[in-house]
């Protein structure tokens, strides 16, 4: 392994420890808790020449080894619910479920090395009122 390689492995773990978050991930009735997230977000703007919309979605970067379903590590799949436990004391999870945003794939590698994933999700519940 590389220097770059390894500074790379030492930063992503190093803000994974100190700025991640717990999460669930559960795809259909396999659950995975205790997964450590870094809570990101992704904007994309879309004009069509009269209006401009901005769009934002909630990411998750979670250590790519880290995403393991009915114990095995796996890629994400559009469908897949991630909850926040780290949020809320005593009510709903936060659950977001993972899919495409703005003409992206619902996820992608954020590093050269395919350590850690970025995550596009959509807040399905609790609901938020408007």
């Amino acid at each position: 392994m590389g220097l770059l390689q390894r500074g790379s492995q030492w930063l992503g773990n190093t803000l994974t420890e100190n700025e991640g978050v717990a999460v669930s991930i559960r795809r259909g009735e396999n659950l995975t808790e205790d997964v450590r997230a870094v809570i990101g977000r992704t904007t994309a703007i879309k004009d069509d020449g009269d209006v401009t919309i901005e769009m934002t979605c909630r990411d998750f970067l979670i250590l790519t080894a880290d995403y393991v379903i009915d114990g095995t590590a796996v890629l994400p799949a559009a469908g897949d619910l991630i909850e926040e436990s780290a949020l809320v004391e005593g009510g709903p999870l936060p659950t977001f479920e993972v899919l495409p945003f703005a003409g992206e794939p619902h996820e992608r590698y954020s590093d050269p090395y395919r350590k850690r994933l970025r995550i596009h999700t959509k807040q399905v519940s609790p609901v938020e009122e408007a």
